[in-house]
């Protein structure tokens, strides 16, 4: 007998067990899971840009630089002190010396919405590595100018830009692109055009705006400390600069080969699904092609295959399926990331980035995770299939041990690396810990729970009915969708909750109906003058006047304003006061604009200020825009505990939205800087960086192939009883719905503890780093998730219900 059952060569075997469809479903799920392993490691490497690629993004040519900004009043000839930086910091070593000017916040005389830089450059070859010329000519003498590209749809070659109220006019005569800032909008001008601009007043100068800044650069890595020793003296010794220009001592020098030698970063949530979607894939795909091994081993033994040999081939067609899949699936990622670099390159706002050699390496690790994985997975499906159906209860218990303390161990990790510390990539890490173990806690009972309601046609509840079937199965794919989507959820939130902190995207700095005037003439005859013409061109009525406590507390959510009285206050934030409130302004309390624990607020000593502790309360039902300031005081109240009182601001409410559109223009029209007005402008709600779009987005992708290849199973496991279903009257279409119904349901358990876990989790990161950050759902992953997994659960339904028969037998 024992020579009877050892006949069957081994080759044929090996290439029976290869033909099984579950063995190719195995090698197929390993295939798309290294796959997009490997797209999404190439895809964020080429949205990052190298260290190198950084350092010529600041220096351009030169190795080192200084910036001294606010160093070159408007309307001055600043040539005198470049040539004493020059020999400067060629005394000390420096060579190739260039100093250009830089000027921001400019706004042409017909475009008050877009502020623009203005770059002087003495050499454009010292920035080739920075910008590139794309048509016309750069400018080769004063009045000429070049244009980005961003900009020079408005600004075509040969039309005509004037800034600074008329005092500073050019033509275009070139169109450039900054390689890693393509939608910036700056102009580069011809040597000598700043100083062109005239001899102005002090007064002139104050109202057309900030002066502009140096960079001082050089060639040359030896002696950095000498040289910025040589420009701070030069600068001590010059008696001709602006009143308010930088202190030397706060300069400092920035090199090339220090941005080189920095690490470089690598993203959380991509190291987390570089590992773990692997172990996923690896695992799915063994586990598939073990249930099948254990299956029919019993049946080649009744035909005379000996179980050695059995189990020998089928460990052997399923290493070789590991192995080939998870190989093809990487070369395969990599080529596609690879050839779609141009594509990448078309949507991106800066030049791509290389494949760095750390992230090939982790794509790579995924080739041995995969295969332990799946080989792990192999003898799981053993160990399961020889288990008795006695001791279920007993396991079942045991599992549930285990998962309750993996999730606790992945909890305490989180909290340890999340406590007192504000880095966002340690708060990532510790977010998609908490959340990870949110998700492995609840997912197997939300499963459990769902299964059994009893709602909907008849349809709906064979799908539910179908989750019960096998708990452990999915649960398993709803835990795996969870915690794909939480890798690229926590750090969606995390950016689209600190954008919106700082008002980058559901606020103005300003409420719909004012105005705010922040003048910065130290002249009060002066500023007094361009107020009152201001308020005449817009018809506007008396201001109430506003004033900034030169002094922050420890909760650092920006400025405190001083008021003048009750009345003002409450015509500035359109909310009435109750009697407390009153009544702790007028006895030299606070009003935050935020939450607060406990009711007092410090002010540390800063400089002559002491420093004091006040009574504090939140105001409720303010406008999103009042985000930017920490809270609100009475005036003499402020004197009286010691604030410095800064420059006022004057705010006009009751303001139509026709005098808020016309007020930058007017402020042109009349000679000063539009910067100095606010007025509401309409957030973009859809703002976010793309690399957290395309990390989001990928992680997505990874999770709904999880969800096909799920699908795609559990419909094959269920064709035979689908079949009968038909043959009873039920349609391919109703057919399909039941497996969409088990399917959908698994993803919406999924998205919803994602979500749930991933608040949680970055609120207690925030807590954990004692940080006042409400939370806010990133609207555009969130989207891209949820269409992703509804795509790919319908397509598998639709695979795996497509050839339905009457009747199948059971392969």
């Amino acid at each position: 007998m024992k020579e009877a059952r050892s006949r069957p060569r081994l080759a044929y075997l090996n290439s029976m067990y290869w033909r099984a469809w579950q063995v190719r479903f195995g090698a197929f799920a390993i295939f798309l899971v290294c796959l997009v392993i490997a797209l999404s490691g190439v895809i964020v490497d080429s949205l990052s840009i190298s260290k190198v690629q950084s350092a010529n993004s600041i220096m351009g040519v030169s190795d080192a630089l200084i910036n001294i900004p606010g160093s070159v009043p408007i309307g001055e000839d600043g040539s005198a002190l470049d040539q004493e930086l020059r020999n400067a910091v060629a005394s000390a070593g420096g060579q190739n010396i260039e100093i250009d000017y830089y000027a921001a916040g400019l706004h042409a005389s017909d475009d008050t919405e877009t502020s623009y830089v203005l770059n002087e450059i003495q050499e454009t070859a010292s920035i080739g590595n920075r910008v590139r010329l794309v048509t016309g000519t750069w400018p080769s003498r004063v009045g000429e100018a070049a244009v980005s590209a961003s900009a020079s749809e408005q600004w075509p070659i040969g039309s005509h830009v004037s800034f600074l109220s008329g005092h500073l006019s050019v033509q275009i005569v070139g169109v450039f692109e900054n390689r890693f800032a393509r939608n910036s909008r700056e102009f580069v001008v011809a040597p000598g055009t700043w100083s062109s601009i005239g001899s102005l007043s002090k007064e002139d100068a104050a109202a057309l705006g900030d002066p502009a800044g140096r960079n001082v650069r050089w060639k040359g890595r030896k002696n950095p400390d000498s040289i910025l020793s040589a420009v701070r003296a030069a600068l001590q010794a010059n008696t001709n600069g602006p009143v308010d220009a930088v202190d030397p001592e706060s300069l400092f020098v920035e090199t090339r080969a220090a941005i080189e030698s920095a690490g470089q970063n690598l993203s959380i949530p991509l190291l987390g699904s570089m590992v773990s979607s692997p172990l996923t894939g690896g695992l799915i795909g063994g586990l598939i092609s073990g249930l099948f091994v254990s299956k029919i081993r019993e049946t080649m033994w009744t035909i005379g295959v000996s179980r050695k040999n059995s189990r020998r081939s089928a460990f052997t067609a399923i290493l070789r399926m590991s192995l080939l899949a998870s190989a093809l699936g990487i070369a395969t990622g990599v080529g596609i990331g690879l050839v779609g670099r141009p594509i990448l390159d078309s949507i991106s706002s800066r030049e791509l980035g290389p494949v760095t050699a750390l992230t090939l390496g982790l794509i790579l690790l995924a080739f041995p995770l995969a295969n332990l994985a799946a080989l792990g997975g192999l003898f799981l499906a053993r160990a399961r299939a020889s288990k008795n159906r006695h001791v279920d209860e007993e396991v079942d218990l045991d599992r549930t041990l285990y998962r309750v303390s993996l999730a606790v161990i992945l909890a305490s990790l989180g909290i340890f690396f999340g406590s007192g510390t504000s880095d966002i990539s340690t708060m990532s890490l510790s977010a998609i810990l908490i959340a990870s173990s949110l998700a492995i806690a609840t997912s197997p009972w939300l499963v459990r729970l769902v299964s059994r309601a009893s709602l909907g046609t008849l349809t709906f509840k064979l799908g539910l009915r179908r989750l019960a079937t096998n708990i452990r199965s999915n649960s398993l794919v709803v835990t795996t969708i969870a915690i794909l989507q939480i890798l690229g959820l926590s750090l969606a939130i995390f950016v689209t909750s600190s954008l919106d902190a700082q008002n980058g995207r559901e606020s103005s700095q300003v409420p719909v109906g004012q105005i705010v005037f922040t003048s910065e003439i130290d002249d009060p005859t002066s500023a007094a003058k361009l107020q009152a013409e201001f308020e005449r061109e817009l018809s506007l009525g008396s201001p109430i006047v506003v004033y900034t406590a030169g002094a922050g507390n420890t909760r650092q959510d920006g400025a405190t304003r001083v008021v003048p009285s009750v009345e003002a206050l409450e015509e500035i934030i359109g909310v009435e006061l109750s009697e407390s409130q009153v009544r702790l302004l007028e006895s030299g309390g606070t009003l935050l604009t935020g939450p607060i624990e406990g009711d007092t607020v410090t002010y540390p000593p800063d400089g002559d200020f002491p420093g004091v502790t006040l009574q504090a309360r939140s105001l409720n039902g303010l406008d999103p825009s009042f985000q930017n300031i920490d809270g609100f005081m009475l005036k003499d109240q402020a004197v009286e505990a010691g604030f410095p009182i800064l420059l006022p601001q004057l705010v006009y409410t009751g303001v139509s939205s026709d005098q808020a559109a016309k007020a930058k223009q007017v402020a042109i029209d009349l000679g000063f800087n539009p910067n100095w007005i606010q007025v509401f402008r309409m957030p973009d709600p859809w703002e976010a960086p793309l690399r957290t779009w395309a990390i989001s987005g990928l992680l997505s992708l990874i999770a709904g192939v999880t969800v096909l290849l799920w699908t795609t199973s559990e419909s094959r496991r269920l064709r035979p009883t689908l079949a009968s279903l038909r043959s009873l009257g039920i349609g391919r279409r109703s057919a399909m719905k039941v497996v969409a119904v088990s399917a959908g349901v698994c993803v919406l358990i999924g998205i919803v503890v994602a979500v749930l876990a991933s608040i949680v989790a970055v609120a207690i990161c925030y807590a954990l780093a004692r940080l006042s950050v409400p939370i806010s759902l990133p609207i555009w992953p969130m989207a891209i998730g949820v269409v992703a997994l509804a795509v790919f659960g319908l397509l598998g339904s639709w695979l795996a219900t497509r050839r339905l028969r009457y009747f199948e037998w059971i392969s």
